[in-house]
């Protein structure tokens, strides 16, 4: 590339050759085909990917201009929205899905504040349960109960997680 630049350099003043031997273009620039570089650092107001699928080993969003959120996605389609997993000796494990209705579900445990969630709620169903088997009132009485207080529960829940999700 670099002996096109040097013909072109004598042609327009829009290629500049920098101090430290880089190359300036100071207009837009379009490649077809396969452009190929290590170490890539682009720098400006914005950059846009358009592409079907981009692949990369990490992504570090740093937002410190908070314009708006870190990551945002518009999803159009049926397909899940955000699908997070591990692979081990190519085994794939899902770890947490949203789809495209809005359900999030979650393959493992659940925490807030280091407290298990799901052993929470299962702890709490075994005692009523237990207190439902052992009592000689009106079972379906204790169930609606168990149930409403159940809901209850699940519905803090939900709180703490959006205060949670919105939180990060």
């Amino acid at each position: 590339v670099s002996n096109y630049i040097n013909k072109v350099e004598n042609l327009t003043s829009n290629i500049k050759r920098e101090n430290d031997n880089s190359y300036k273009i100071d207009i837009d620039l379009f490649v077809e085909g396969t452009l190929k570089a290590s170490n890539l650092n682009i720098i400006g107001e914005n950059t846009t990917i358009n592409t079907t699928t981009y692949e990369t080993e990490n992504l570090f969003i740093n937002n410190n201009d908070a314009y708006g959120p870190s990551l945002k996605i518009e999803h159009y389609g049926n397909n899940n929205i955000l699908k997070i997993g591990t692979n081990h000796d190519t085994v794939y494990n899902d770890k947490l899905i949203l789809d495209s209705d809005g359900i999030l579900r979650l393959y493992g445990s659940l925490e807030i504040n280091d407290i298990n969630v799901i052993e929470q709620i299962n702890a709490n169903s075994n005692y009523l349960l237990n207190v439902i088997g052992e009592s000689n009132i009106n079972i379906s009485r204790k169930l609606s109960d168990t149930s409403n207080f159940l809901k209850e529960i699940i519905h803090q829940s939900n709180i703490d997680l959006t205060n949670l999700i919105e939180g990060c």
